[in-house]
């Protein structure tokens, strides 16, 4: 299941740009922190225990993040955001650091080291790609 989602999120990309280079593309992905029990949800009950491997959703969704210009590779995005969220939680809690990884054994301690969560936040993803957008068709001076 996972792979055919990230084949299809590449290939949109991949597709976009190789059509209409100058596009700028955004990619928000929402991953629940413990999805629903789909053989439960089958006998119409809501019983929250899918775990998903979160090193490989981080490290993937980082490979096709922050395409920088018309002439970087098409098949990445120009921002990329995997939202994170406890929705056991009340409210539901967005995660969106490595340490609340770390901290909930989410992600180990080595790939803590080796990755950062800061080019997949929510923060700034929509202020990002309206500057990307008008710096790239020169539009910084006709707001």
């Amino acid at each position: 299941m996972y792979q055919n989602l990230f084949e299809r999120i590449f290939a949109e990309s991949l597709n976009l740009h190789n059509r209409f280079p100058y596009m700028v593309l955004g990619y928000l992905y929402l991953l629940p922190k413990v999805g629903y029990n789909s053989d439960a949800a089958k006998e119409n009950r809501v019983v929250l225990s899918e775990r998903y491997n979160l090193e490989k959703y981080i490290s993937s969704f980082l490979s096709i993040a922050n395409r920088t210009s018309p002439s970087d590779v098409p098949w990445k995005y120009e921002k990329v955001c995997l939202l994170i969220v406890d929705f056991e939680k009340n409210p539901p809690k967005v995660m969106d650091n490595m340490q609340i990884f770390l901290d909930e054994g989410m992600v180990s301690e080595k790939f803590a080291q080796l990755y950062t969560f800061e080019d997949l936040t929510m923060t700034d993803f929509f202020d990002e790609l309206y500057k990307v957008m008008m710096e790239r068709h020169n539009l910084l001076g006709f707001r």
